[in-house]
């Protein structure tokens, strides 16, 4: 209700818009039909009701267009069309950000086609994108959860000393962090900040490949014939709510690079209970969406949990080698205090 310019509905690669001559005070309202002729296996055949209380008359002017989701061609008419491609909430603004957000996406994905002509290709390029951008943030967190994880017990010491006293314990604590130069903000931020900025490419993403006719019968590899939809290999075997339409291959790889990339990346926590829960939730739970979601979407992830892999024994390699430096030195001093001792 309220002043109507225009209002769509979307199906898988269509959308049928009703548009006023000008935004006017009306009411428009969507039901799905029932009649008595209406098939009950029907995903969602709607009846329109259109009313202008204001207007005054028995007739009620306005356009009735079928549109297919052509991105281009929707945001010609330059009316917001190509918010019913990725659904314009508008929470946080999202009905102009996370469109443009979109947009922005289904741009770089043709302007890598039009380079190499491969969506999938496409795709790889915008994680390792996506990925480069969020690794000084991820870097910074691994080096502060590192620094944390080695002072864990000269903080176990002072929760036994000041285990009556929380301020003093507290004012210890952030004492011990301060002399070791380690910010243990950085450990939430850090972690949770690349995150943040993956989750809406994520659902951009999940949006633009699902629903963009462009990436429409898209195809990348071998078996991979459709981005837009699951790699179905074997429909002979369904699961149900989980693979409806039968055996998919890269979920199931998406779960073994999950797994082993959450179990490095959970490889410093200090407790083992919390450590294998999470590294046994996160597959599962990735799994559960991934098996219904395009295929593009799931070889963003896929390559992603690569990029964290490599990332983390990278990382880890580095910290081993520093290590294994700080231990010779540190051998090297009592060495060399023992001389002094013995000269004494």
């Amino acid at each position: 209700e309220g002043k109507i310019l225009w209002a769509g509905m979307r199906r898988k690669y269509v959308a049928a818009v009703i548009k006023y001559p000008e935004a006017s005070e009306a009411t428009l309202s969507a039901e799905h039909f029932t009649g008595k002729d209406a098939d009950s296996k029907d995903p969602g055949t709607y009846r329109i009701t259109l009313s202008d209380n204001l207007n005054g008359s028995d007739t009620l002017a306005f356009d009735f267009m079928v549109l297919p989701l052509s991105w281009s061609e929707i945001k010609s008419f330059d009316l917001g069309f190509e918010k019913i491609i990725v659904s314009g909430w508008s929470w946080c603004g999202a009905d102009v950000w996370f469109v443009a957000l979109c947009g922005f996406l289904l741009w770089l994905l043709k302007f890598f086609y039009s380079i190499i002509p491969n969506y999938g290709v496409g795709i790889i390029l915008i994680t390792i994108l996506v990925r480069t951008l969020t690794t000084p943030l991820t870097l910074k967190q691994l080096r502060s959860t590192s620094g944390m994880s080695k002072l864990k017990p000269e903080i176990d010491a002072i929760n036994v000393k000041y285990r009556s006293d929380p301020q003093k314990k507290q004012a210890a604590i952030m004492e011990l962090y301060a002399k070791n130069h380690i910010n243990p903000m950085a450990s939430c931020t850090g972690g949770c900040l690349p995150m943040l900025i993956q989750m809406p490419v994520f659902f951009a993403l999940f949006m633009v490949f699902g629903r963009a006719i462009e990436l429409r019968g898209m195809p990348f590899i071998g078996w991979i014939t459709d981005l837009s939809r699951s790699d179905v290999i074997w429909n002979g075997i369904t699961i149900p709510f989980i693979m409806p339409d039968g055996i998919a291959i890269l979920p199931i790889v998406m779960v073994f690079t999950t797994y082993f990339q959450t179990k490095q990346s959970m490889a410093s926590m200090t407790d083992p209970a919390q450590q294998k829960m999470m590294v046994w939730m996160m597959p599962i739970m990735m799994f559960l969406f991934s098996a219904v979601m395009p295929s593009g979407l799931v070889l963003y992830w896929i390559i992603s949990n690569l990029w964290g892999i490599g990332q983390d024994a990278l990382v880890n390699r580095a910290r081993r080698k520093a290590n294994a430096q700080e231990s010779e030195m540190l051998k090297g001093k009592k060495v060399q205090d023992a001389v002094i001792v013995k000269k004494k």
